[in-house]
């Protein structure tokens, strides 16, 4: 019998489109950040001094910023990262040069050692920056400087799909490769969901709905930064911010992130109690110290309620009337095949 290979090609998790002077090109660019007057930052990349490195670009300041040197160095002249083909990218938590599987490539070295996309919190900005293996950190620019940070994110591929156009590519800055590994990350226990950065309380048709504010108003999965941690908490649209625990209180944000809909499998709620994890349980976020946050609901003074289920304290945190409520018994989010 006659074997025949078919013909197959895979749909990039991203192309590099050229920029200058601020601008940001069409066809979906990848948004990385935030900047400390809530301006979206996004994922760009440099040559500083031989080395392809990436960083974040700032619209409203004209450059791209990267890290080199202890220093930060803005570039007129800069490619930013694009999602045309609609990959699943995340952002995955990581640490000490960590780089999880299926990490975007984002430029190199003169050495030709790989540098990643890595972001992580700092003074009120969310800011973009080089995942440096061998340094065993990441480096981000700000307020003039290299600033390096061993607990951070780093920008992932979920999965490839199919597609049949050829991949466009630019050749105005030498262009790496971007890799995406075909082995989606479902062997995981932990689920890392896919995060939009909004505010203002508004959401997407595809954000996640999580519970019901006691007038019967649906709020949504959202988190936010909070004093150097990363914590699940709820929308509430018409109030216009997204409330998270901490503390003691509720604490309000206007900038914020909101979780997307899976494109393939499903969101469930199940149950669990005094810090269980159910598996497949979606990463909301994590403390200032590493440990991960989990996304968690519970039935309050007659609202389904968002927070954060933390494990080392055996409890689902939940912001409510001022407050940050502790709840034992509780619903974790799960992702489903």
């Amino acid at each position: 019998m006659a074997h025949t290979y078919h013909q197959t090609s895979y749909k990039a998790p991203g192309v590099w489109q050229q920029g200058y002077s601020g601008q940001v090109p069409h066809g979906g660019p990848v948004l990385g950040g935030n900047d400390v007057n809530g301006e979206s930052l996004y994922v760009g990349r440099a040559i500083e001094s031989g080395d392809c490195i990436p960083g974040k670009v700032v619209p409203s300041h004209g450059c791209c910023y990267v890290a080199f040197a202890g220093q930060e160095h803005s570039h007129r002249d800069y490619q930013v990262l694009t999602n045309p083909h609609g990959a699943s990218l995340v952002w995955v938590p990581a640490a000490n040069g960590e780089v999880p599987l299926g990490a975007i490539q984002g430029g190199q070295q003169s050495d030709g050692e790989r540098l990643y996309i890595g972001r992580a919190y700092h003074e009120g900005s969310m800011v973009i920056g080089k995942v440096h293996p061998n340094h065993r950190t990441l480096y981000v620019s700000f307020g003039g400087n290299e600033v390096a940070i061993h607990h951070y994110e780093c920008l992932v591929c979920r999965e490839i799909n199919h597609v049949r156009a050829p991949l466009a590519q630019t050749n105005s800055v030498p262009v790496l490769p971007v890799p995406c590994l075909s082995q989606p990350l479902l062997h995981q226990s932990i689920i890392m969901g896919e995060w939009h950065p909004y505010s203002g309380g508004n959401v997407p048709g595809n954000a996640v709905a999580g519970g019901n504010d006691t007038n019967g108003e649906t709020i949504f999965v959202g988190r936010a930064h909070e004093s150097g941690d990363l914590i699940p908490g709820k929308i509430v649209p018409s109030h216009g911010v997204c409330y998270v625990p901490y503390d003691g209180q509720e604490r309000a944000h206007r900038t914020y992130e909101y979780l997307v809909a899976p494109s393939y499998g499903s969101l469930v709620w199940r149950s669990a109690g005094n810090g269980g994890i159910p598996s497949g349980a979606v990463h909301g976020g994590r403390m200032s110290s590493g440990e991960p946050l989990f996304i968690g609901r519970a039935y309050h003074e007659g609202s389904w309620v968002i927070g954060k289920v933390q494990q080392s304290h055996q409890v689902l945190y939940v912001p409510y009337g001022g407050n940050e409520i502790a709840i034992h018994s509780y619903e974790v989010l799960v992702e489903q095949y």
